[in-house]
């Protein structure tokens, strides 16, 4: 997905960065990162859904498709089972384990916004939010099966490639910039190098002082040309927000 992006880089160079502010998707969202996003896999699921629940600023949704049910999650919107719903700009993934539903998906898609289509709204649906904890310097606790800052940055080689689990605390976005939100996080740990925090890239928006689990692709040396380089990178992360 990486490299699809970089080589259509170029279409996407027309975007600003919207400093700090989700800090976010300060005014924009999710929906308003993907819309200028190349196509790397991204789908339009359309269907009926058979089972719904809520959880963390997120709905999941089991969808009945042309193609059978299907999992996807996407902005927290209100859907009952037999709506018919719209999901946009959705990213699939594979074995994703959801922390606040404590189960396993064998795949589920990520969409960057969700509505109803028969409830008459326009639009994408409202960015996950939570409510912002107050600056701290206190250490997170490691999320389950995930590592930290420090540990990231000293195994920056090994661990290169490899989808990876943190938390973290939100401390600065940029939004809708290369068809991404840019959210920048720490936990209170420091490598080797001095660096406190990490820069993610996700279809999803956060606001400064969010804390949230990620789960992402570690990536290194990344260079998406326009000045936009990165010694490390967790890369199409999806957001738990607690």
């Amino acid at each position: 997905m990486t490299r699809t992006i970089l080589a259509t880089v170029a279409v996407l160079a027309a975007f600003a960065i919207v400093a700090p502010a989700p800090a976010a998707a300060e005014t924009a969202n999710a929906a308003e990162a993907a819309n200028g996003a190349p196509d790397v896999g991204l789908r339009e699921i359309r269907g009926l859904v058979a089972h719904t629940t809520s959880v963390s600023g997120y709905t999941y949704v089991q969808v009945e498709t042309d193609e059978g049910l299907l999992w996807a999650a996407g902005p927290r919107t209100e859907v009952k089972v037999g709506d018919r719903v719209r999901l946009s700009h959705a990213a699939p993934m594979a074995g994703f384990y959801s922390s606040s539903l404590e189960r396993r998906f064998d795949q589920i898609y990520f969409a960057a916004s969700m509505r109803v289509e028969d409830a008459g709204t326009s639009g994408p649906a409202s960015a996950p939010h939570c409510t912002p904890a107050p600056a701290s310097t206190t250490p997170l606790e490691r999320a389950r099966g995930g590592h930290r800052v420090a540990e990231l940055v000293d195994r920056r080689n090994e661990l290169a490639g490899e989808r990876v689990r943190m938390r973290g605390r939100v401390v600065k976005v940029n939004s809708s910039v290369l068809g991404r939100n840019w959210i920048h996080v720490e936990d209170g740990s420091q490598g080797s190098n001095g660096v406190t925090n990490l820069t993610v890239t996700s279809l999803h928006a956060a606001d400064v002082g969010c804390i949230v689990v990620l789960d992402g692709t570690l990536v290194i040396d990344a260079d998406f040309g326009y000045g936009y380089r990165y010694p490390l990178l967790i890369e199409d992360a999806t957001l738990e927000f607690e």
